[in-house]
């Protein structure tokens, strides 16, 4: 068959598949799919490919749609006897454009191939596509007219024909070219060449002039069209275009979010869904008439959660917190930018919710994050003094000045929770200080298994509410302020982490990390948190033994490179509390960033970005880099793993933007390419790039790579010592119980805690750690946890001499005195002055009391004013306390409509409490029993499994855990210290 190759570049964004490493996602191809009013042209079908969407039909080509269409027109065909879409293909295409559901189409069908009979008499028309290309066939049978065919492009400048037989049309956006044609017919499985050539008429229409063939037989001629151009810009950025938004389902599928712009200024969001083999299940397209912004991308099993920002005054809205987009502020007629959040149904056919979030000057939702129970948590990049926020947030008003309008504004971040239906802010706060602070559109929020949000950015303010010892200094400079054209520059930012409690009203931890910008925050179990980054800065805090502790050599030129760059990737894990650095490394010496981070249930963590070729090793910096994926070990002392992607064009480069991980083990990085030879697998999703202008990405890519073999948790147990140290330190072991092939590392909470050897073994081994004196006489009880992934051991040093007890009846000789020492401070649980009566039996009331004002760090939080429970009335002194803990989803209650709050809570039912106040409901646990009396069927059973793996308890003795005893107040202070208020 003859091919018809088409190349024109009417949306910028393009996408490839790649694979290194293994098996990955095979062929996902272009389509057709049956217009069924998803589109404003005639053409009975749509041609599309990842940047290209065409109309085609028995008349031509139409380009671009629905904007101003470029057609190449068939002249005086008639109407086709039979249009077919052939050769089914998998997936569908859904279209959830504009506010009016009676306009959305889904569940469109996609086929291989269309046909189209008798257009001319004796000549049919098919189309196909090759290689992510449309290509076209006219067939002419035994006996037909080829110059019946007649062409002519719609709004085209001058037509020529150069000297090699091309046919040469002038454009406003650029050149199409019509090769010289090719023809041929074939004879016992031969094909014989037929000489083929274009005439212009003196009307301006294209014919073929052919040579001598046999009319007998079928004749088939093969014009190719090549076209140039670029489309013109938008009010977005080159990385708008290619968000790397993407999402891996506990069942492997991936998701990816495209921003698909359509000339000249529009643009859309395409939601994709891959199934685990690279199969396409779903082409969702959602948005507006205007430019819409995909950020971020969350899948879980009810739905799929979109966030970003859009001008769209028609964006579909479901259920909205906020129905309209803001009007234009200081005279403009351009809209300022919300931000959106948005929910579609797991199948793509459906909005579930969708909503507006902004004020009167420009916000995006940058990213998001979705808890158990379906709540969403997003951060956002916002300009506005009036972004919606909630009564008692931690701020309700930004810090930053408000400037006039037409001078360069301030940006302010928000942190927000919006209800499982989308329909309510559950709070919604600023955060920030007087000078700009942004997030740069990395994912920067993560929320732990109670709710409590952790994020990261970036600060130029030099009153960033700053709680813990930062690791690097403060802005100081007094010149670091915003006027009138004239900025910070960029260089004077200090990358930050932060935690917001469940309830939005008190910052647990604000600290810096050091100069530069963030990439990406990822969570584990145990709340340590893991922020990637780039840095401009020689002192980058980092600890010892870390992989990669100096970088950033003097800058120079190379060859090859006009600019000299100093930019250097770094990641940094922290404990739960932030304050101390579990480890802190440089990523590579040169030209390096770290644009993402994912963590793998190991406590591997996976990252990506692009890096000079000479990552991590010395080499000059470049402009051309390349995608990488990279892993380090949970000691951070190692880097595990390493891939690069790119092609080999020196003026090319890649960067990888996005990266997740599958239950399998199995790695995605998805990003931008400048380069032509990107590569590929057989069968790639789009197999040639795109055409932008120089120094502007040509293609997206997807990367998936295999053969990691990142090591899962498999330590069957861990033993050690835990009687309390004295204040003078000390040294012990701990023992590792675990199969040969199993690896493990260890890490330590605190720096006051040493691992001296064994913090990376296989098999069984053993720990030794060291425990260091106390620097100041007087000071009270440390506490750490040597961390095995989901396993830990609790390290406990003693009082110093001079320390003073709280109570005069907890004695510093009492065991429980350090742990009752440090709960004072934060949960009053006193029966006098100076009184704590440890023996004393804990009521329901009680640990409601305590366990809230332990997971909140406030006592500042709304509650519901309707009574949850008939037992607990409005005027009763610990009402919000125990509304709060129903609110959580920590209790339903002692029975249907019941509290019981002067019951005594047994240590089966404290087991419950902890578990659910630290991790939610949805958490794994070691399968084997720990105690003899809790065996696998108990219903508190895998509760009081997981707060042994944590060791919050060791039981009542070596083999019970004593589950209907009740606890003592002395017991619940090891409790609430060991699971809220030692840093893991």
């Amino acid at each position: 068959m003859g091919r018809f190759a088409v190349s024109l570049t009417c949306l910028s964004f393009f996408f490839t598949t790649s694979l290194l490493g293994g098996s990955g996602h095979g062929r996902t191809p272009a389509y057709f799919e049956p217009n069924a009013g998803q589109a404003q042209a005639a053409s009975p079908f749509l041609f599309q490919s990842d940047g290209v969407e065409v109309g085609v039909s028995h008349q031509g080509i139409e380009f671009c749609l629905p904007l101003k269409p470029t057609r190449l027109r068939f002249q005086k065909t008639r109407a086709a006897r039979s249009i077919t879409g052939i050769a089914l293909q998998p997936g569908v295409s859904n279209y959830l454009v504009g506010r009016d559901p009676q306009r959305w189409r889904t569940g469109i069908p996609h086929y291989g191939r269309v046909g189209f009979t008798e257009v001319y008499p004796g000549i049919d028309l098919e189309f196909h596509e090759a290689n992510g290309r449309l290509e076209y066939d006219f067939i002419i049978r035994p006996g037909a007219h080829p110059g019946n065919i007649e062409m002519r492009w719609d709004s085209v400048g001058k037509l020529a024909i150069d000297r090699s037989g091309n046919l040469i049309a002038s454009t406003g956006g650029g050149a199409i070219t019509l090769k010289q044609p090719v023809a041929y017919q074939e004879h016992d499985g031969r094909r014989s060449p037929v000489r083929a050539a274009y005439r212009i008429t003196a009307a301006g229409a294209i014919r073929f002039d052919l040579g001598p063939h046999d009319p007998s037989r079928t004749l088939v001629i093969d014009p190719v069209v090549v076209y140039s151009t670029y489309t013109p810009s938008t009010p977005s950025s080159v990385n708008d275009l290619t968000s790397g938004a993407i999402a891996v389902s506990a069942t492997g599928s991936v998701f990816l979010a495209q921003n698909i712009q359509m000339p000249p200024s529009r643009q859309l969001i395409r939601l994709i869904k891959l199934d685990p083999s690279g199969t396409l299940v779903f082409s969702t397209t959602v948005g507006g008439s205007n430019v819409d912004v995909a950020r971020g991308l969350v899948s879980a099993p009810d739905g799929i959660y979109l966030s970003g920002s859009t001008v769209s005054t028609d964006f579909p809205v479901v259920n909205p917190i906020q129905a309209r987009l803001s009007p234009p502020t200081g005279g403009s007629t351009y809209p300022s930018p919300d931000g959106f959040i948005m929910k579609v149904a797991p199948d793509g056919k459906t909005i579930l919710y969708s909503t507006y979030l902004g004020g009167t000057f420009d916000d995006t939702v940058s990213s998001i994050a979705v808890d158990s129970a379906g709540s969403v948590y997003a951060i956002v990049d916002t300009s506005s003094p009036d972004f919606p926020t909630t009564p008692g947030a931690f701020r309700t008003k930004p810090v930053s000045p408000i400037l006039p309008a037409g001078w360069l504004y301030l940006s302010d971040l928000a942190v927000l929770k919006i209800s499982p239906d989308g329909g309510r802010l559950i709070y919604s706060t600023y955060f920030g200080g007087s000078n700009y602070d942004t997030t740069k559109g990395s994912p920067s929020i993560a929320v732990d298994g109670i709710g409590n949000a952790y994020f990261t950015g970036q600060s130029q303010s030099a009153d960033l509410p700053v709680t813990t010892l930062p690791f690097s200094p403060p802005l100081d400079d007094p010149s670091c302020t915003v006027t009138a054209g004239n900025a910070c520059q960029s260089s004077q930012a200090r990358a930050f982490v932060a935690k917001l409690n469940v309830s939005g009203t008190r910052l647990l931890f604000c600290t810096y990390i050091g100069p530069g910008v963030s990439g990406g925050i990822a969570l584990d179990e145990a709340g340590h948190v893991h922020l990637g980054g780039t840095t401009w800065s020689r002192d980058l805090p980092t600890t010892p033994g870390a992989f990669l502790r100096t970088a950033i050599p003097t800058p120079a030129l190379d060859s090859q490179c006009s600019i000299a760059l100093t930019r250097v990737g770094f990641v940094s894990k922290f404990n739960s509390s932030a304050t101390a650095l579990i480890y802190s490394t440089y990523a590579s010496v040169n030209d390096s960033t770290v644009r993402s981070v994912a963590l793998d249930p190991s406590g591997m963590l996976l990252f990506t970005g692009w890096a000079d070729p000479s990552f991590p090793g010395q080499g000059p910096p470049c402009i051309a880099v390349r995608s990488y994926a990279a892993a380090f070990n949970p000691p951070g002392n190692a880097m595990d793993y390493l891939v690069f992607g790119g092609g080999g064009v020196i003026q090319g480069g890649e960067q990888g933007i996005g990266v997740a991980i599958s239950p399998s083990g199995r790695v995605h990085v998805a990003g931008n390419t400048y380069s032509t030879d990107f590569p590929l697998t057989a069968g790639a999703l789009q197999s040639t790039p795109g055409s932008q202008p120089s120094f502007q990405p040509t293609s997206g890519f997807l990367t998936s790579l295999d053969g990691f073999n990142l090591p899962r948790h498999c330590i069957s147990s861990v033993t050690t010592d835990t009687t309390p140290f004295p204040s003078a330190g000390g040294s012990r072991s701990i023992t590792v119980t675990a199969p040969s092939t199993c690896t493990w590392f260890a890490t330590s909470s605190m720096p006051f805690v040493r691992i001296t050897k064994g913090a990376t073994g296989m098999g069984n081994g053993e720990v030794t750690f060291t425990v260091d004196p106390k620097p100041v006489t007087g000071s009270g009880m440390s506490a750490a946890f040597i961390s095995f992934g989901p396993l830990s051991v609790p390290v406990v040093q003693s009082p110093s001499a001079q320390a003073t007890s709280p109570y005069d009846d907890v004695s510093l000789a009492d065991p429980f005195q350090g742990y009752i020492a440090l709960l004072a401070p934060n949960v009053d649980l006193s029966t006098g002055p100076r009184a704590f009566s440890p023996n004393l039996p804990v009521t329901r009331r009680l640990m409601a009391r305590a366990v809230v004002l332990s997971l909140l760090a406030t006592d500042n939080f709304p509650v519901p004013a309707q009574p949850y429970f008939s037992d607990v009335a409005a005027s009763d002194p610990d009402f919000r306390y125990i509304q709060e803990l129903r609110e959580l989803g920590i209790t339903a209650g002692c029975s249907f409509d019941r509290f019981c709050p002067d019951a005594y809570v047994s240590r089966g039912q404290m087991a419950v409490f902890l578990s659910r106040s630290m991790l939610g409901d949805r958490f794994n646990a070691s399968p084997g029993p720990y105690f003899q009396d809790v065996p696998a069927t108990h219903p508190f059973y895998r509760y009081i499994q997981k707060i042994r793996d944590w060791s919050i308890t060791s039981g009542c003795s070596a083999t019970a855990y004593c589950v209907d005893d009740p606890v003592t107040k002395a017991q619940l202070a090891v409790f609430l210290s060991r699971a809220f208020y030692i840093a893991r």
